[in-house]
């Protein structure tokens, strides 16, 4: 379906007006909430860690290919060669976030989900996450070919017009009902101003927990690590430093995990107006957030006319 039944009643004020203990609080409910899904769904993090370690080779691989072909080669040429690159690295990672989506969903609804029902999905999509990588290459364009780099790219960033929201349904979109690249951003902004109204700019953080409970202290583990090795111990430094560097990689995973399942969980809310799993409706409702209310008073005083017609068109979009 294209758009929230009109029947469902699932506009809500964005939370974070309420302050950022208000904030804090409810992220680190909800991320509570979405870890312990993840806990019982090993598929997730499995998916993930693969896809991961698949990227970083990619990199590697290319940066060699890059370094060996550089050499000699028109400056157009290789332009070209790195947008594909680019691209190629996108549609890797966009199957990779399309796998988890539909692993998420399928959590969400109860069941069991393996890895393999994942890669099932991000096949089937192929084509339309390497049409979403086309869209984020462009994306990934400097900005100031686009508008001026001044305070009008402030106030595109901070005000209601921001390229995380806009994706953060968009995977779900593509993933779960098929939708094309344009469909999917449309479905996204009505999605988020069907929810929270046309004043949220982002959503609660999901990496709130894993952050506190394995990044912190993986980070602590890292700087303790290379202070010892650097004081001449390498036998007691190396055991602490490479601990830290798990800690920090276990806690990216798991808040990408639990940050898809919020995708999911919010996506599948405003199709049916019926939370799934764990969540609570009011917490999905108010998982909006608008951004520092001196931050929108200074960019509405700064604002320039090409974000003004930004802003109106992402009004009538979502409204459409």
């Amino acid at each position: 379906m294209d758009a929230t039944p009109a029947e469902v009643p699932l506009r809500h004020e964005p939370f974070a007006r309420r302050g950022l203990g208000t904030f804090l609080r409810d992220s680190w409910r909800l991320s509570g909430q979405a870890l312990e899904l993840v806990r019982r769904t090993p598929a997730l993090t499995r998916l993930l860690a693969a896809g991961a370690l698949f990227l970083a080779l990619l990199l590697d691989a290319f940066a060699v290919t890059g370094a060996l072909l550089s050499e000699g080669l028109e400056i157009e040429i290789t332009t070209t060669l790195a947008a594909v690159e680019l691209w190629f690295l996108a549609w890797i990672s966009t199957s990779l976030s399309i796998g988890v989506a539909g692993i998420a969903d399928r959590a969400l609804r109860g069941e069991s989900p393996s890895v393999a029902d994942g890669l099932r999905l991000a096949r089937a999509r192929a084509g339309l996450a390497a049409a979403w990588a086309v869209v984020l290459v462009l994306v990934s364009i400097p900005a100031r070919l686009v508008t001026r780099w001044t305070v009008d790219q402030l106030g595109a960033v901070l005000v209601g017009f921001t390229w995380n929201l806009l994706s953060f349904f968009a995977i779900p979109a593509i993933a779960l009902d098929g939708a094309r690249p344009l469909a999917a951003a449309k479905r996204s902004l009505r999605i988020a101003a069907q929810v929270w109204g046309q004043t949220a700019a982002g959503v609660v953080s999901t990496w709130l927990r894993a952050l506190l409970v394995l990044g912190l202290p993986g980070l602590a583990c890292v700087i303790a690590g290379t202070a010892i090795i650097d004081g001449g111990a390498d036998i007691a430094g190396w055991p602490l430093l490479l601990a830290g560097l798990a800690l920090i990689g276990a806690a990216i995973l798991l808040g990408m995990a639990s940050t898809a399942i919020l995708s999911v969980a919010i996506y599948r809310y405003a199709e049916s107006g019926v939370a799934p799993g764990p969540f609570a409706a009011e917490d999905l409702g108010g998982a909006g957030r608008r951004p520092w209310q001196p931050v929108v008073w200074l960019c509405s005083k700064v604002e320039g006319e090409r974000v003004r017609r930004m802003r109106a068109w992402v009004a009538e979009h979502a409204r459409s």
